[in-house]
């Protein structure tokens, strides 16, 4: 069972905690606002955030990516598990790469400056 905590207030919402992988995005999915921390983990970047963020165009986080089935499907495995191809000062970008499937996680490292390891999009 989880054991999903409020444990604050942040720039996306209530932040929350207790909750990763599927779950996290779930969870998301049916609240539609804030960020869980932690959602995801990677041994060279460490925890990384899932925020629902912003629909749209201009959007991000899993609001922005959140009708792409195959990245949903597949987002713990391309973010915990992807091969990291490429990196710059305020972005990594995670690619699976199996025959027959694949995907693409970006991590942003930062949110306005302050450090911060959140998904902004996949696909």
């Amino acid at each position: 069972m989880m054991k999903i905590k409020q444990i604050g207030m942040g720039e996306f919402g209530v932040i929350y905690e207790g909750v990763e992988g599927k779950e996290a995005v779930d969870f998301l999915l049916l609240i539609r606002e804030g960020e869980v921390r932690n959602a995801f983990t990677r041994s060279d970047i460490g925890s990384i955030d899932l925020v629902w963020g912003k629909e749209g165009d201009n959007g991000y986080g899993l609001a922005h990516f959140q009708n792409r089935k195959g990245a949903l499907k597949n987002l713990r495995d391309v973010v915990e598990k992807g091969t990291l191809q490429s990196t710059n000062d305020n972005s990594v970008i995670l690619i699976k790469r199996v025959v027959g499937s694949g995907g693409t996680a970006i991590v942003q490292l930062d949110w306005k400056g302050e450090p911060k390891r959140w998904i902004i999009t996949s696909y």
